[in-house]
């Protein structure tokens, strides 16, 4: 009998940022930062062009570092929470039950697969 020498992959600890895309949403700031977020801001310059940077008005006259879940009073101005949903591709499902049903997702399993459909 042979001995097979095995070996072990070990991935880099950043390797799944890799595929990552990253949606920045940040409030533009006015009046000294006196309103917006003064934390926040475009980062696309420090971290790359995978990064894609959405400023929004902000919801309130106010600090607003803590507002980007929450509803305003009014709807109009609930901006944030329509891109929150774009970022997070929240609107897609109906695309991809269509999808599923243009390519099942049988076709993808190996031939020996228990679960391919015959």
């Amino acid at each position: 009998m042979t001995q097979k020498k095995r070996t072990f992959v070990l991935f880099h600890h950043a390797a799944p940022f890799a595929v990552t895309r990253w949606t920045n949403l940040y409030f533009k700031t006015e009046k000294l930062g006196c309103i917006g977020d003064i934390i926040g801001g475009p980062i696309q310059g420090q971290f790359g062009n995978w990064v894609k940077d959405i400023a929004m008005p902000s919801p309130r006259q106010h600090f607003t570092h803590t507002w980007y879940w929450r509803k305003s009073e009014n709807s109009e101005q609930d901006n944030h929470i329509k891109e929150l949903g774009n970022a997070l591709q929240l609107g897609t499902r109906t695309e991809l039950k269509n999808l599923l049903n243009e390519i099942p997702a049988f076709t993808l399993l190996d031939e020996s697969s228990p679960y391919r459909q015959r």
